[in-house]
């Protein structure tokens, strides 16, 4: 039951970050680790890959920031 509650919370997560994407709000833009979002989005597909798949986490880009506008998390 506790994978199903974490694989649902991490579905939500993965659809609240769409959603923002997908909004053409204007916001502040800030530094935004690209690496970082990465390795949260593998995470997130990588939780259960169809059968057949394996996913590869090759991550070169080190400190390479781009200008974004961050979702606020409603999170504690």
């Amino acid at each position: 039951m506790e994978n199903i509650v974490v694989a649902g919370e991490r579905g939500r997560a993965l659809v609240d970050r769409i959603l923002a994407f997908s909004r053409s709000g204007v916001g502040e833009r800030v530094a935004v680790d690209v690496q970082r979002i990465v390795r949260e989005t593998l995470k997130l597909i990588a939780a259960k890959p169809p059968a057949g798949i394996r996913i590869e986490r090759r991550l070169r880009a080190g400190e390479a920031p781009c200008w974004a506008t961050p979702r606020r998390s409603t999170r504690c």
